[in-house]
């Protein structure tokens, strides 16, 4: 006989016993599959990514400071891209304006500078720019970019992979 005439299993276990047994292990089971095991995505094959910056005026002393070898990254997201692998184009500040005549014209400031870095490091390239830390950064998009000793507003300039 399964159960006796006290309610016990094999007369040895209590029905209510073994239900919170049942119930317990439930749980356990059912918290082992949400939190036991990581969800993680594919992982993404990474390329070398060369990126360039533009900055149409910074400050003339912070991109001469910009040397070969220094580290990039993004000011307000903590984005590393890899570091500069050529010396910054430098050239006038490009500002612009309304002359004399009421035309937009374009000039420089002095003590200004117009600069391209160009950066390499690890991304994938996707179809709005490239994705460096999570982060997609598509060209055009402003970013206050840390580089070497420097903090320059710049844009993104150009995308493209490493061949």
């Amino acid at each position: 006989m399964l159960i006796d005439d006290k309610g016990r299993l094999f007369g040895k276990f209590n029905i209510i016993d073994l239900l919170i047994v049942l119930v317990i292990l439930g749980a356990a089971a059912g918290a082992f599959y949400k939190f036991g095991k990581a969800n993680v995505g594919p992982i993404v094959k990474q390329d070398e990514i060369i990126i360039k910056f533009f900055a149409d005026e910074a400050p003339e002393y912070a991109a001469k400071a910009v040397k070969v070898g220094d580290v990039a990254t993004d000011d307000q997201k903590n984005t590393y891209f890899g570091q500069v692998i050529e010396e910054p184009v430098i050239d006038g500040s490009l500002s612009y304006g309304v002359n004399s005549e009421g035309k937009y014209v374009q000039s420089s400031k002095p003590g200004l500078a117009s600069a391209i870095i160009t950066v390499q490091g690890k991304g994938t390239k996707g179809q709005n720019g490239a994705v460096f830390g999570g982060v997609n950064y598509g060209v055009g998009e402003t970013v206050v970019l840390n580089v070497g000793k420097s903090t320059i507003w710049v844009r993104v300039y150009d995308v493209e992979v490493k061949e």
